[in-house]
């Protein structure tokens, strides 16, 4: 019976020790998201909007057939496309399927670009236009669906100069 006791402990130790080793494991996947956010930047005459997202996760809902024919996403992205096809079709695509609007005027955008670092599984999706109001009074945003949910933070900066040495106060 001593003997059946000693091979058990002997047997849980290690067994839970995997099991920890599992758990921990599967705790880190818990923090891989496949949301995406988006911050909007409201300068003087122009927007800017910095969208960070999945991409593998992000080309694999353009891709699926079933999701475009439900609904899921509004774009089916055509397969067997080389990286310079597929960068050109997502950059169409958030170009075309990317609304602003700025008071009730929709603006276009004078530039797009997309950017993945080498290595990341994130893709950087820059998007730039210009407005002539003085006042931004209301702004209107929408995202291509095949990002899904979008965590999104606006920001309209203030603008001071400061002479040397000098201090900035601002209340928030």
């Amino acid at each position: 019976m001593v003997l059946k006791a000693n091979f058990l402990r002997r047997l849980t130790l290690p067994a839970t020790g995997l099991l920890i080793l599992f758990l921990s494991l599967g705790g880190a996947q818990a923090h891989i998201t496949d949301t995406t956010s988006a911050s909007v930047i409201l300068r003087s005459g122009q927007v800017e909007i910095h969208i960070l997202t999945n991409a593998q996760h992000w080309q694999a809902a353009l891709a699926d057939p079933e999701a475009w024919l439900l609904g899921d996403t509004d774009s089916l992205m055509p397969p067997n496309l080389d990286s310079e096809q597929q960068q050109r079709f997502l950059r169409q695509l958030v170009t075309v399927q990317t609304l602003v609007q700025i008071n009730g005027r929709k603006l276009s955008f004078d530039r797009v670009s997309l950017t993945r670092p080498a290595g990341s599984e994130d893709m950087e999706i820059a998007l730039f236009a210009r407005h002539s109001f003085q006042q931004v009074e209301n702004l209107l945003v929408r995202f291509p669906d095949s990002l899904g949910s979008v965590h999104l933070s606006v920001v309209q900066p203030e603008y001071r100069v400061l002479s040397a040495g000098e201090t900035a106060e601002l209340s928030l």
